[in-house]
Parts: C-alpha cells; sequence; structure tokens
C-alpha cells in the first residue's frame, strides 16, 4: 500500500490529564508517514511541558502555543489550515486509537476514491477510560439512496473523527461554521459528506473517545424561544445542505424523510421532547395497536 503523507491536527487546552496516552496512540501508529500539528490553546495546567517532551522524543510533532485562548472552534480550525497534506484528520487530547487505525483508514480512501471521509469502530470511554458503549461501523446498503437513509437515520457523532481529503473537509468546515454552534459541530460536519454519500469505513479498527469530561448542556440553547431560534437555525442549514448536496431530485425526495429525522435526532433539545418526540411515539403506539386489532 502507498503511503500518503496524513496530517493529525491535535486542538488542545488544559489537557494535561490525558494527553500523555493520546500522542502515545498517534506515535505508536503502524502507519509511518504522518506529521502532528499541535495547538495549545494557551493551556496552564502543564499541557505544554508534557508536548515538549513528546516532540523531542518524536520529530513528527510539530507545536505551535497560541498567545491566548482563540476558542474551541478557531483552535480546530487553526490546525485544519495549516496543515499541507491531502489528507487530515483531528485527534482530541483525550481519546486515542488501535495501532493500526490510520493504516486502516488511508486504506479505505485508496479503495474508494470517490469517498472523502473514512471510519471505523468506536467506543465510548468514561473519564477514566473504563468502555461505556461500543460502536461498530454499519454494514451499509449497496444503493445509494439507502446508503443516505441509514446513515441519516443513524448519525455517528464519533464519525467526526474519521479520516478525511482535506480539500473536501475545508470546504465542509467553511459551510459549518456559517452555523456556528459548538455543540452541533460534529453532526453539521459530517452532514454533508453522508448527503453527498461521501462516507466509507471499517470494522477492522477502532477509535476510543473518552466522555463525560464536560457537559454538552453547557452549549445547548436555555428556554424555549430560544431553543426555538436554534432549531430554526438548524432546519434551515439541513435544508440547505439538501438543496446543495449532489443528488438528483427524485433521490432528494426519497431521502427528505430521514433527514427530518436526522435533524430530530441530532438536536436533543427538551423542547424536540417534549412537543415531538414523545408525541410522535404515542401516535405510533396507538397506530399499532390499531392494526393489530384489525389483523
Amino acid at each position: 500500500m502507498k503511503h500518503p503523507p496524513v496530517t493529525i491536527g491535535m486542538p488542545v487546552y488544559n489537557g494535561a490529564a490525558f494527553i500523555e496516552r493520546a500522542i502515545a496512540s498517534i506515535s505508536e501508529q503502524d502507519y509511518p508517514n504522518f506529521s502532528v500539528l499541535v495547538s495549545d490553546n494557551a493551556s496552564d495546567d502543564g499541557t505544554w511541558e508534557i508536548l515538549e517532551g513528546w516532540a523531542a522524543r518524536d520529530g513528527r510533532i510539530v507545536l505551535v502555543r497560541q498567545a491566548e485562548n482563540i476558542g474551541a472552534v478557531g483552535n480546530f480550525r487553526y490546525v485544519l489550515d495549516h496543515s499541507d497534506t491531502g489528507l487530515f484528520l483531528w485527534h482530541a487530547h483525550d481519546d486515542w486509537w488501535e495501532p493500526n487505525y490510520l493504516e486502516i483508514l488511508v486504506g479505505v480512501l485508496q479503495e474508494n476514491p470517490e469517498c472523502d471521509v473514512a471510519c471505523g469502530n468506536a467506543v465510548r470511554c468514561m473519564p477514566d477510560g473504563r468502555e461505556k458503549k461500543s460502536i461498530r461501523f454499519p454494514a451499509l446498503p449497496a444503493e445509494r439512496v439507502r446508503r443516505v437513509r441509514y446513515m441519516l437515520s443513524h448519525p455517528e457523532a464519533t464519525w467526526f473523527y474519521g479520516l478525511y481529503r482535506a480539500k473536501a473537509l475545508s470546504s465542509a468546515q467553511a459551510t459549518a461554521e456559517e452555523f456556528s454552534h459548538v455543540w452541533t459541530m460534529d453532526r453539521v460536519m459530517i452532514l454533508e459528506f453522508i448527503l453527498n454519500d461521501r462516507v466509507a469505513g471499517s470494522r477492522e479498527t477502532t477509535f476510543f473517545q473518552r466522555t463525560g469530561e464536560l457537559s454538552s448542556d453547557r452549549y445547548r440553547p436555555v428556554g424555549a424561544s430560544n431553543q426555538l431560534r436554534f432549531l430554526a437555525r438548524f432546519s434551515r442549514y439541513h435544508l440547505k445542505a439538501l438543496i446543495c448536496c449532489r443528488l438528483s431530485y427524485a433521490e432528494k425526495a426519497l431521502v427528505s424523510l430521514w433527514l427530518v429525522v436526522h435533524l430530530a435526532r441530532t438536536a436533543h433539545l427538551r423542547i424536540y421532547k417534549r412537543w415531538i418526540k414523545w408525541p410522535w411515539k404515542r401516535v405510533k403506539m396507538k397506530f399499532s395497536l390499531l392494526l393489530g386489532r384489525k389483523a
């Protein structure tokens, strides 16, 4: 297999507690041709000193220390904007990979030139590293509309940390930042790839995501009026993504209902649960009971 160069972008802020394992999993990859661009977002907990030690041992690690905190989205954008390879992926400071992660995903993109992002299995872990939930990459249907429908109805946030063709990712990043909501950035970013049927994957490697350190509630809009405004913007974003995707008009019509499902599943707002999710479940339950009586 050819070894095209890969840039691994690691945005970090105060990651001293976990960054050793994250950097070690990168340094120990079977795939050799990569560089790591780490952007330290003005950490004050010893992160920089740990990074300097790793950079001294592994020349593939390049360090940048921001003079002031540029925000989470800005830090993710920084490492992408300053990469210079055809392939790119992000790596959070508290996650880790199996040693074959890069090798498998590079192979997936080489075998699927029409795809722009390659993903593997994922395991969500507790802050102490204990496994919480295992997620296998799905066996996707052969027909395009069915593939897109499946991914829309089973969106997986961990796909955000797959391996991208850098040019396609830069375009998706620019589009996603028009929406500019930190909490939904992973879902927004991957939507364009799903609708354009550009996602491929493998079950031969695994990404481990540490969760629970910070609550996503801190990013969610508070109050019914703010949630309604968020849903309106989120809906407009989904509609725009559908209009601009490469599907035919007929295919867009066939996946439109599943796009609504994607929107509802990824919004995760109390207003959605109270006014849409539970009432809809009750309607489906009553409908099923009615059909059962008729049978």
